[in-house]
């Protein structure tokens, strides 16, 4: 703190006039803590949509590793006609 018996620099005046007192640095923190709440919940929603896009992919890598031709085509006539014919076009070519 600066006191009247001692004489300083403009410089260190300056310095000193420019520096948060404890006032202010609670005035400071009072204002940014909304802001700070704000990030802090942003960043919890992004960490929170990351791990949902990461099941959610997880899940269709899962599904599609499931599907065969014998899945497709139960009980659909029309995808196992198709499928009959590649097959015998594939034969035919060998």
């Amino acid at each position: 703190m600066i006191t009247a018996d001692k004489t300083y620099s403009k410089e260190t005046i300056q310095l000193y006039q420019t520096q948060d007192t404890p006032a202010k640095a609670a005035q400071n923190s009072q204002q940014q803590e909304p802001s700070l709440q704000s990030l802090s919940r942003n960043l919890r929603s992004r960490e929170e949509h990351q791990r949902l896009a990461e099941n959610s992919q997880q899940n269709r890598r899962s599904k599609t590793e499931d599907l065969t031709i014998r899945r497709l085509t139960w009980g659909n006539k029309a995808m196992k006609a198709a499928f009959e014919s590649v097959k015998q076009k594939l034969t035919a070519q060998s």
